[in-house]
């Protein structure tokens, strides 16, 4: 039997159903880049007057080996009507992050923060959270994912937030992580995702894809946010998504 069939966005593909893997493209592949449109560093605090989304770098893990306090990254993508059914559809064949390392990031002290060498864990998340980019009633942190003097928690049935509505594996973000082994000092990491990655929490509109971020073990990675300036010289985040054409 012939495996091509067409695709919801016109593309021609070999069933990746009849392949075992991602679709074969019969017609040559395509590549988009997105580039961030939302990020922050998550503490493991749940104060609403302190937030990062202003600030140019995400950090994830922790400054010095032996401390006790650790950082979460959040990431988000906005997803134009016109790139949705290529992003959530059949065809896609590929899809990686780009983290660019940012280690003398504005927050990150005279010393700066070089990539210390660990395991970066994503996880596809919930893109319902509100970056925020000032300084009081702040949106997302581990208890809050609104903004606002009333915002809602994180969990299955969220209330206004407090302590027991952090934000919880399975439910707010997935239950397995793609796992990302990355060097000291190094100028970036590459994470390899799959189609289901992508569609895993995929709104209802599908207008975004989010992730979460941790380190296996006493670790840090400092990565570039949509913030940062252009003398840097580094980019922000982007999202990679090879699909037939």
């Amino acid at each position: 039997a012939d495996a091509t069939s067409p695709t919801s966005d016109g593309s021609s593909t070999d069933s990746a159903a009849d392949t075992g893997g991602p679709p074969t493209c019969a017609n040559g592949a395509d590549e988009i880049v997105l580039s961030a449109s939302a990020d922050t560093t998550m503490t493991m605090g749940c104060n609403g007057t302190i937030c990062y989304g202003a600030v140019d770098a995400v950090q994830v893990g922790k400054a010095k080996a032996d401390s006790a306090f650790w950082t979460q990254g959040l990431l988000r993508f906005a997803i134009a009507p016109a790139q949705s059914s290529i992003v959530f559809g059949s065809g896609v064949v590929s899809a990686k992050l780009v983290l660019h390392s940012l280690p003398d990031c504005e927050q990150c002290g005279s010393a700066g923060l070089p990539a210390r060498e660990d395991t970066l864990l994503t996880y596809p998340m919930r893109s319902d959270w509100v970056e925020l980019e000032t300084h009081q009633n702040c949106g997302v942190d581990r208890c809050r994912r609104t903004s606002g003097d009333n915002p809602l928690g994180w969990g299955a049935n969220p209330v206004a937030a407090s302590n027991n509505t952090a934000i919880e594996k399975g439910v707010d973000f997935a239950s397995t992580a793609v796992m990302t082994p990355f060097a000291s000092n190094a100028s970036s990491v590459e994470v390899a995702l799959s189609a289901a990655h992508l569609t895993a929490f995929a709104p209802p509109n599908k207008d975004a894809v989010s992730f979460y971020f941790e380190i296996a073990k006493s670790g840090v990675f400092v990565f570039a946010s949509k913030e940062v300036k252009a003398e840097a010289g580094v980019k922000s985040a982007e999202l990679h998504v090879t699909h037939c054409k």
